[in-house]
């Protein structure tokens, strides 16, 4: 993943933590302080409909969360993971090295 893109996802991982806790805070949903007896039904939808939006954006936020871990661990443009042949190939040398220390023939 290129540099610019890592940048961008950590800016929107940034503005979506800020409406996270927006979304998140109770005082902010339709309702607020009142117990759900003295609610009126279409009060507890937007109530309700308030918790699953605060759900939804931290999800969100999760999921790029996750994304931007996975381009801080991907190589760098350039960089060329070994392919599996060369990985064989140096566990076969690490191998005779160790028998070699041990006088295994």
């Amino acid at each position: 993943m290129e540099s610019e893109q890592r940048d961008r996802i950590a800016d929107v991982m940034g503005r979506l933590t800020e409406v996270a806790l927006r979304d998140a805070d109770p005082d902010s949903w339709t309702a607020a302080h009142k117990s759900l007896k003295d609610m009126s039904k279409a009060e507890r939808g937007d109530a309700a409909w308030c918790r699953k939006t605060a759900c939804m954006t931290v999800s969100l936020l999760l999921q790029f969360q996750r994304l931007h871990q996975q381009a801080a661990q991907d190589p760098a443009p350039g960089d060329v993971a070994p392919s599996l042949d060369e990985e064989l190939a140096a566990a076969e040398a690490k191998a005779r090295e160790l028998l070699e220390r041990v006088g295994a023939r």
